[in-house]
């Protein structure tokens, strides 16, 4: 059995984990804001940037298929967001942008698994 295609299966399914785990807090971070939980809006920040970073340094070394140059926008069009305090832009952003992004990776991901 190919090692490598064992490492890359694995790392695929780390993958696929941690971009559920990412959709996931971006649901909780909107979640708070609709609900006007200002203090608690940002609550798993950390763990939501930390998971970022993991799949932008991930993401190639599984799928030529992905882009993720698309995400520097995001980044910074959140970061704007936040600075302005515009609640609206960064929910916009979070749901239809990067959320929308994130499932279709996880699509692109499956499919490679499926056909490895």
């Amino acid at each position: 059995m190919d090692n490598n295609k064992i490492t890359n299966n694995e790392l695929i399914n780390e993958l696929i984990e941690c971009i559920n785990f990412v959709i996931k807090k971006i649901d909780d971070m909107c979640h708070n804001i609709y609900k006007g939980e200002g203090n608690r809006i940002f609550d798993g920040l950390d763990e939501f940037i930390n998971g970022l970073d993991f799949i932008i340094t991930k993401i190639n070394y599984v799928s030529d298929e992905i882009e993720i140059k698309k995400i520097d926008e995001m980044l910074i069009c959140l970061e704007k967001a936040i600075f302005i305090k515009d609640y609206v832009l960064l929910t916009d952003v979070l749901i239809y942008e990067l959320k929308t992004m994130l499932k279709r990776w996880v699509e692109l991901l499956e499919t490679t698994l499926g056909n490895a």
